[in-house]
């Protein structure tokens, strides 16, 4: 976006804004938002412009407030998430922002709750958490690790809810039960 001006920028807030599907990255939209907070004088005014909050604004800046690394790959759309970008910009730490930027891109959810998962568990990787759990694990207790993709995690979820039992004791339930089937009588 070499050339901006004020028709053109805005056509380009409204059809990214107003929609749920945006066609143009978080950075591009976040250089269209500072060229009319430069034009209008403040988000404020721009906010009464484009019909949205200050705060909201605000939010599509941040983006300028991360590494230059993940600039990138905002732009490339790897992160392509107004919430991921706030999380990112509120842990300070330039480090641990790059860190939890490259597990982010390389999630199959791109859900804000999973990206803070990944913070609250030591940033660990999945192998590495495999690993250490395999390692912790006590004598004689056996743990069976099952990598289950969003739509078969909703339905034990579900079902263990339904059952008003653990997710862990349900799948433990199916899993006694096929093997029964397997046991002679």
């Amino acid at each position: 976006m070499d050339e901006l001006n004020e028709n053109l920028t805005l056509s380009l807030i409204f059809a990214n804004t107003k929609k749920k599907k945006r066609k143009i990255d978080l950075l591009t939209l976040g250089k269209c938002f500072q060229f009319l907070i430069k034009l209008y004088g403040n988000r404020k005014e721009l906010a009464k412009k484009v019909d949205l909050s200050p705060e909201m604004i605000r939010q599509f800046l941040l983006v300028f407030n991360l590494p230059q690394e993940i600039q990138k790959e905002v732009e490339l759309r790897s992160i392509d998430s107004v919430d991921i970008i706030r999380y990112l910009v509120s842990l300070k730490d330039p480090s641990k922002q790059i860190n939890i930027a490259n597990m982010a891109k390389n999630l199959p959810s791109k859900d804000i709750r999973d990206i803070i998962r990944l913070t609250d568990n030591n940033l660990l990787s999945e192998t590495e958490a495999k690993t250490k759990l395999i390692e912790a694990k006590p004598k004689k207790l056996n743990i069976f690790i099952i990598d289950l993709d969003d739509e078969l995690n909703r339905i034990v979820i579900k079902e263990s809810k339904r059952l008003k039992i653990k997710p862990g004791e349900y799948i433990k339930r199916l899993v006694v039960e096929k093997l029964n089937e397997k046991i002679p009588a």
